[in-house]
């Protein structure tokens, strides 16, 4: 008898809260260089970790008319994901479910709580952000 293998993928979810951390205290919350795009996760540690305890992080919900999922989990390449959100056009978002990502601050949070799997978006078009409040990041760090 062959045992099935049962694979869930979440659906997009538009009431979702994603987080985008920055290091750039003079940063607009969908902004971008040409050459990349806005990178967010549901997972506000691992924002914190891209943010550093002098940033902050931006919550946001996002409603894009394409979505392009690509493969999370043990599967998910960085690099790919950012390779392949250069190209993303207006209402496009790139999702990857089940994702570990950490940014250059990681070593500075607690606890590993940036560890914990999350779905992370990439997109260019700010028209599909609406976005919530901006906080510091400093309360994710341990203090000195």
């Amino acid at each position: 008898m062959k045992l099935l293998e049962i694979t869930e993928t979440p659906k997009f979810d538009t009431s979702q809260t994603f987080y985008r951390g920055s290091s750039n205290q003079e940063h607009d919350a969908t902004s971008h260089r040409s050459d990349y795009a806005v990178f967010v996760s549901t997972n506000i540690h691992q924002a914190a970790s891209y943010a550093g305890p002098n940033g902050h992080i931006t919550s946001m919900t996002l409603n894009p008319s394409n979505i392009i999922e690509v493969k999370g989990g043990m599967f998910f390449s960085p690099t790919n994901f950012d390779d392949q959100a250069i190209n993303l056009q207006k209402g496009q978002a790139l999702v990857a479910h089940k994702v570990v990502d950490s940014g250059g601050f990681a070593h500075k949070l607690p606890n590993n709580l940036y560890t914990y799997s999350a779905t992370n978006v990439a997109f260019k078009d700010p028209s599909i952000a609406t976005v919530g409040n901006t906080i510091p990041a400093n309360s994710y760090f341990e203090q000195t």
